[in-house]
């Protein structure tokens, strides 16, 4: 198994200058632990220290 790329801090309104993006649905925002899949395909895991709900333009940390 290949190790995935992690994410353990998010960006706050960062995302204007983002190199890939990943498009939410309201209720995905809302997260603590979870793989996710950029629009490029690239995989990484989200593992912050509390659950977090993310609004439009938070960047994940890579």
């Amino acid at each position: 198994m290949t190790a995935l790329p992690l994410c353990q801090s998010i960006s706050p309104g960062a995302g204007s200058g983002a190199t890939d993006r990943c498009h939410l649905s309201y209720e995905d925002r809302f997260l603590r632990r979870k793989v996710l899949r950029s629009e490029n395909g690239v995989e990484f895991l989200v593992d912050l220290e509390s659950a977090t709900h993310l609004n439009d333009q938070d960047a994940f940390m890579l």
